[in-house]
């Protein structure tokens, strides 16, 4: 797409996405992340997102902020994890939800 093609260039170093795969189903998602994945190689990429599992495949250090744009917690999603914060409680409700659904 013409957007990651901007995105190629030496000159940009910092590339900013607010909930890329907010209306993309899961194969999509996945092939957005790797897109950004390789094209954000070298850059420094901040997103938003609600989805934990972007975070921890793709983020170096996570800020997890609170509604009024405060920082609660940072740290490597590990980290974070053994915090037992919000981000680990938070975490932890979406995990199970995998966790606890039926295979097909």
């Amino acid at each position: 797409s013409r957007t990651f093609m901007r995105f190629q260039t030496n000159k940009i170093r910092l590339l900013c996405v607010d909930e890329p795969s907010s209306a993309l189903d899961p194969r999509g998602e996945f092939e957005l992340f790797e897109r950004l994945r390789q094209t954000a190689e070298g850059k420094t990429m901040i997103f938003v997102t609600h989805r934990f599992g972007h975070l921890t495949k793709h983020a170096d250090i996570i800020l997890w902020m609170h509604e009024e744009w405060a920082v609660i917690e940072s740290g490597t999603h590990k980290e974070l994890l053994t915090r037992n914060g919000e981000y680990a409680s938070l975490y932890n409700v979406q995990a199970q939800a995998f966790t606890e659904s039926e295979v097909c």
